[in-house]
């Protein structure tokens, strides 16, 4: 990324790689909210299984923003005044 920005001042991405995701729709199950409880008595192994768990359907969806904070790199995202042939908006 350093090399990338010694030209570039930005990194412009879309904010999901799909159509808007419904309301809700990477709420955790209950199964996994009652194995999350006591995640600290577990060891590191299960900890991070678990801690997958929680971002494997979202990181599907939101690979840019998500990918972008994990390597230490600023990201935010910002609906923009678009709308698809079915009426949904783009963030970017």
């Amino acid at each position: 990324m350093a090399v990338f920005h010694e030209s570039y001042d930005v990194f412009l991405t879309p904010t999901v790689a799909d159509v808007s995701p419904n309301h809700g729709q990477f709420a955790l199950s209950e199964i996994l909210q009652n194995q999350l409880k006591p995640i600290a008595d577990f060891d590191w192994p299960k900890q991070q299984e678990l801690i997958w768990a929680m971002f494997a359907d979202s990181l599907d969806w939101t690979p840019f923003t998500q990918q972008a904070n994990l390597t230490g790199q600023p990201s935010i995202s910002l609906p923009i005044i678009y709308r698809n042939a079915d009426g949904l908006s783009l963030g970017v």
